[in-house]
Order: C-alpha cells, then sequence, then structure tokens
C-alpha cells in the first residue's frame, strides 16, 4: 500500500466530488481523470504541509529570544502610535471625568442631549413642590377632561382664581388696586358682580348696597349702669311697627379689665364675653334686654370682668325704624 506525495503548497480551493466522478483510487491527476477519490485528501495534505513550513520557520526565527519582552515592546509601540491618533483613547485616559468633558463637548440645544433641561425646558421654569415658588403663567386643575379650577391666566396684572363648575357655571375672585372682586357667571352667561372696595363701598351687579355707616341709626338708647344680673330693660321706640334691625353694644365707660373708656363690644356676635341667659330685641312697641350674667373677657385674654350693674360700663341698645 502506498502512501500519498505531500507537497509544501497552499492549496486555494478544495475539490468537490461530483455525482458523474467514477469511484477510482490511486495517485490523484484531475487533469488526467485519474486517482478522483484522494484529490482531496491530498490537496488537503499539502495546505497541512504548507502551515507546518511556515510553523517551523517562524520557530526557528524566535529560538533563544524573549517572546514575552518582544510582545512587551510591540505593545509599547502601538501605544506610541495611538496615543499621536485622534481614532484611539488609553483605556487609562478613560476616566468618568474625561467622559463627562466630552459629554459636555457636545452638549447644548440642538445636540439632542441638552443634560441641564428636561424636554427642552430649564429647571427654573418648573413649579418646586419642597419650596415656595411663583408662577408667571396660568395654572389649571382639571379632572376627567374638565377644568375645575384656573389661578391667573384671564389678566395679566390682576390676580384671579377662577372656579368652573357644571353646564358653563363659573365663578371668578379677583383683587384688583382699590376692591376685590366676586363674578358669578349662570349657564346662561348672565353675570352677577359683586364688590367690596377699600373705602367700605359694597356693590351688587353696579349698584351700591347700603351698610350699617350709609344708614344710621333711628334710636341709640343707653343704660347706665349696665343693666344688673337678672335685670330686664326696655324702652319704647316709637315707630309704630317692630324695628328692621336692633343691636345691643356693651361700652367702656372708665378704664377696667384691660378697655379704655370708649371701647365697644358687639354682643351677641363678639367672642369676648361669657353670658348666661341674654335676650334682646324689639317688638311692635319697644326694644328690650335682659341677662342672667354678663363676664367680660380682659383686653389681655388672661381673665374676665365682670360688667352687670357695673358703672364703669353702659348697655347700647342701638335700632333702625
Amino acid at each position: 500500500m502506498a502512501d500519498l506525495i505531500e507537497n509544501s503548497v497552499w492549496e486555494e480551493n478544495i475539490y468537490q466530488l461530483e455525482e458523474t466522478d467514477p469511484v477510482h483510487g490511486g495517485p490523484p491527476d484531475l487533469a488526467k481523470g485519474e486517482g478522483f477519490d484522494n484529490v482531496q485528501a491530498q490537496q488537503l495534505a499539502n495546505r497541512t504541509q504548507h502551515l507546518k513550513a511556515v510553523f517551523e520557520a517562524l520557530q526557528a526565527a524566535f529560538e533563544g529570544q524573549d517572546i514575552g519582552a518582544l510582545i512587551a515592546d510591540a505593545t509599547a509601540d502601538m501605544l506610541t502610535e495611538a496615543q499621536g491618533d485622534a481614532r484611539y483613547v488609553l483605556q487609562s485616559a478613560f476616566t468618568a471625568a474625561a467622559l463627562l468633558n466630552l459629554i459636555k463637548q457636545v452638549d447644548g440645544a440642538g445636540s439632542g442631549l441638552d443634560a441641564d433641561r428636561l424636554d427642552g425646558l430649564s429647571s427654573s421654569q418648573f413649579l418646586r413642590a419642597d419650596t415656595n415658588d411663583t408662577m408667571a403663567g396660568a395654572l389649571s386643575i382639571a379632572r376627567n377632561g374638565h377644568t375645575h379650577l384656573q389661578l391667573g391666566g384671564l389678566s395679566n396684572i390682576n390676580p384671579l382664581v377662577e372656579f368652573l363648575g357644571s353646564e358653563g357655571r363659573r365663578g371668578i375672585l379677583q383683587a384688583y388696586d382699590d376692591h376685590m372682586a366676586l363674578r358669578v357667571y349662570k349657564p346662561d352667561e348672565t353675570l352677577i358682580s359683586l364688590r367690596i372696595y377699600d373705602d367700605g363701598r359694597i356693590t351688587w351687579n353696579g349698584k351700591k348696597l347700603l351698610t350699617e355707616d350709609d344708614n344710621a341709626p333711628d334710636r341709640v338708647d343707653e343704660f347706665a349702669p349696665f343693666p344688673a344680673a337678672n335685670a330686664s330693660v326696655s324702652v319704647l321706640h316709637g315707630y309704630g311697627h317692630a324695628p328692621s334691625n336692633v343691636q345691643a353694644w356693651a361700652v367702656c365707660v372708665t378704664a377696667d379689665g384691660g378697655y379704655a373708656p370708649g371701647d365697644r363690644i358687639k354682643l351677641g356676635t363678639h367672642y369676648r364675653y361669657h353670658v348666661g341667659g341674654m335676650a334682646f330685641g324689639a317688638n311692635g312697641t319697644e326694644v328690650f334686654f335682659s341677662a342672667k350674667y354678663l363676664d367680660i373677657i380682659t383686653a389681655s385674654g388672661a381673665g374676665i370682668v365682670g360688667i352687670a350693674g357695673s358703672s364703669n360700663w353702659k348697655l347700647e341698645l342701638i335700632s333702625w325704624t
């Protein structure tokens, strides 16, 4: 049995057996159509001999040399070349600070990055939740697609709060230089307007409303000293009908409980007293007042002073026809 004769040749291609090739052994020779079954083995054997010769030549060339040192020298040469080439970045220089610096060089408007902004907006354009803040535009609070509260927005000068209800109902509370205004719009856009001015005037749909200052009382009846506990006082008013309004006031005559002469406390609505069984009002003929007891909280709030029967206080019954 003979062996294939191997040649140190790099075979570019490996022959593919075809279905029409006959089964034929012996020395391979495609030109003569002989030894088809050994052609591929011959070609692979030639490649193996070629690679063996190349390896042995390299082995002989580096015989007795320090391969590690050669690799280190080659690496150093590559690093030296890379440092002068803008296409390369040394791993040792690729730090977080260096990366940040590179990002800053391309950051900014139109870069697609713009790291100091959110959706193109700076932090100064957002309201903060952890501190007091100001807002230049309008703020709308909506639910289910419907706006229910709007702060600002209808005026660049006068601040407002707008409330929105169903069927077109809405109310606007707005501050002006000299008054506050409450405007209510009904579903048909009919306007109801209430305005309260700094000088005390009140208007309703443009018409002035009368106040106590505008409409002086028709009677002021005084009882001094202040009526005693469990006592009742009354006086004929002469109106011929029940008064439209009656007020009861405790008025300081002599300094008492931290109050000065002339200080007044409105009874019935004021919080600075303790009272038991108080009643005042009017009927068709008289105005009247009675109380089981009446204690005024001192001006400092630290105690109380009884005024029932006290000459330091007097009672005023004020009435309007």
